[in-house]
């Protein structure tokens, strides 16, 4: 703790002012348990951006979009390394970085269109998102995003925690990154699932019959954490080398505006809403309603953004699976470095780490999430105009 090293995260026992409450055995524990609960990220984003017009006019349709989603797990996987490694040594927080699973899909579906059904190429799309980067970056560097944050009421700042803690939980519970325990319904949104493979509607994503009918069910799911990791397969056809892709041409399509402003607006409020939530759950927040390293925070993640650009993706924000890091005891950027670590090494071993079942992050992801809505119990309720915004 007395080292370089030590002192520069402010560890416990460095003999630096504000030392922070931890190890660093603690912050490598943390950080694991974030990767392992974002991990899930590399191939989603790569599935969902290879949606857009990459391959709609390649004769061998199929293999071409098998060539880019590789492509794109290694830039996923590349881009999250760096970004995250730029937080942690500059911001010395425990957060994580990734192309974000909101946004990236509006940069797919409403942006570029499905098969490039929309009106901006992709190419244009992602310049779209460099130059938001950079305007997100100037905005940082000259304090406006710090000052826009303080403006924002402290009730909402809580609020906005809470909600990310039951998005957490609500991916968790879900088939695609959690343990499956509800599923689509077209009457009420979701229902209970547990859902055979042989009854369960890859389409509509719907389970037609046999809903948790079996108890052995509950008991199969700790089983399957090792069996799909050891037997699971299908991630050996995703190794690949980057995507070496430069090209520049005048941005003529009016609509490339709107895309920026509004992925802006955005990104601002989301940066915003995850950085005092998680410091609130870390209880690093001070009295003022700040918290240490929030400029460079703000800089380093705008920055990420022009980054990811330059890779091929969508926005890179700050993820709130960082949550599940800061709940291990996580609170310095060596948590950060940690993951960068992981995500350099699924750079070559990309097949192990896409394999991660989803029902072995799931539980982490409610766990974690249940414990960040347990700040709900410091918004002022009792006065409406920040009861019910607060709620909504």
């Amino acid at each position: 703790a007395s080292s370089f090293i030590g002192k520069y995260f402010k560890l416990e026992n460095s003999g630096v002012p504000n030392a922070r409450n931890t190890q660093f055995t603690t912050e490598l524990r943390a950080g694991l348990s974030t990767f392992v609960t974002m991990a899930y990220i590399i191939s989603v984003n790569a599935l969902i951006t290879t949606e857009s017009d990459l391959c709609v006019n390649d004769p061998d349709y199929l293999s071409c979009k098998t060539i880019v989603q590789r492509d794109l797990i290694t830039a996923t996987a590349a881009v999250s390394c760096i970004a995250t490694a730029i937080m942690g040594i500059f911001a010395n927080l425990p957060l994580a970085l990734a192309p974000g699973m909101g946004i990236n899909a509006y940069f797919t579906y409403a942006v570029v269109g499905f098969h490039g059904s929309g009106k901006i190429a992709y190419e244009t799309a992602v310049a779209a998102v460099f130059v938001e980067g950079l305007v997100f970056l100037f905005l940082s560097v000259f304090g406006i995003c710090q000052l826009f944050a303080k403006l924002i009421p402290m009730s909402i700042k809580i609020a906005t925690g809470a909600g990310i803690g039951f998005f957490l939980a609500f991916i968790g519970l879900q088939r695609s990154a959690g343990i499956a325990l509800i599923s689509n319904n077209p009457s009420t949104v979701v229902t209970l699932g547990g859902c055979p493979d042989q009854y369960y509607n890859k389409t509509t994503g719907i389970c037609t019959s046999h809903h948790m009918e079996n108890p052995t069910t509950w008991l199969g799911i700790l089983d399957k954490y090792w069996e799909i990791v050891l037997h699971r397969d299908d991630g050996n056809a995703r190794f690949n080398f980057f995507k070496n892709v430069v090209g520049f041409h005048v941005i003529e399509n009016p609509d490339v505006w709107l895309v920026l402003i509004t992925s802006l607006y955005v990104d601002i409020l989301d940066t915003t809403g995850t950085f005092y939530s998680m410091a609130k759950f870390g209880s690093y927040l001070n009295e003022a309603g700040n918290f240490e390293g929030s400029n460079a925070a703000f800089i380093s993640s705008a920055s990420s953004i022009s980054i990811g650009a330059i890779f091929g993706t969508s926005s890179v924000i700050t993820v709130i699976e960082s949550g599940s890091g800061i709940a291990e005891g996580g609170r310095t950027g060596i948590t950060s470095l940690t993951v960068s670590f992981f995500f350099f090494i699924s750079l070559f071993f990309a097949p192990i780490f896409v394999s991660i079942p989803p029902w072995a992050s799931g539980p982490v992801l409610i766990i974690t999430g249940s414990m960040m809505a347990k700040s709900t119990k410091d918004i002022n309720w009792k006065y409406i105009g920040d009861s019910v915004p607060s709620f909504l």
